[in-house]
């Protein structure tokens, strides 16, 4: 069992979302999983009300989750993988009845990334895998195919979030960075074939 994370970047092409979910649906067949929706281009449309409506963090932060919901939706006209506000395998995780007014600490800094990790947490799975946008974590311009939570914290990089590095140790999960523009790469990679990937770990 593992936690997908679908990169928000991701969900703005039809044809890479299609792609994606024909391996997904080939993957439920053997494996169990739980997709979870990154906010995408509505999350940044709430950081930006953030900016300049000055709202409060916390209106703002659970806006941010419920734009995962609505990419959630959104991704389910492409497959017939459902919906659901559970978790439940094998399904589209809606986050928001889950995540708001929960222990999650709010933060504008904490995308779906750390929430991946701290969802992995609640379904007790140890394995995060982030579909990006991106082949991984680069460092003086070379993929690095593993590298430590405390490592990443130290280079700052905007590939995921600041908080991630942070989850990862708190709740102490593995996590790899797997370009979804390539989905074939998701089954090599759970095959344990994927050479072109970034493992995170503890």
């Amino acid at each position: 069992m593992f936690i997908i994370k679908f990169g928000g970047s991701l969900s703005t092409n039809p044809e890479t979302i299609s792609k994606i979910f024909e391996i997904l649906e080939e993957i439920s067949i053997n494996h169990k999983f739980i997709l979870l929706p990154g906010g995408g281009e509505f999350a940044d449309i709430v950081l930006k009300y953030y900016e300049t409506h000055n709202l409060n963090l916390k209106i703002s932060h659970n806006a941010c989750i419920l734009a995962m919901d609505i990419v959630g939706l959104i991704l389910s006209n492409f497959t017939k993988i459902r919906t659901s506000y559970e978790l439940k395998p094998n399904t589209i995780f809606l986050p928001s009845r889950l995540l708001i007014d929960s222990d999650l600490e709010i933060s504008n800094e904490i995308t779906s990334d750390s929430i991946a990790v701290y969802v992995a947490n609640k379904f007790d799975t140890e394995t995060v895998i982030l579909l990006k946008s991106v082949d991984g974590i680069f460092v003086n311009g070379k993929l690095c195919t593993e590298i430590s939570a405390c490592e990443l914290e130290k280079i700052n990089s905007n590939v995921v979030d600041s908080a991630f590095p942070n989850f990862i140790q708190k709740y102490k999960k593995v996590a790899y960075i797997i370009n979804g523009n390539f989905p074939e790469r998701l089954v090599n990679l759970i095959n344990g074939r994927e050479k072109i990937y970034t493992k995170i770990y503890l």
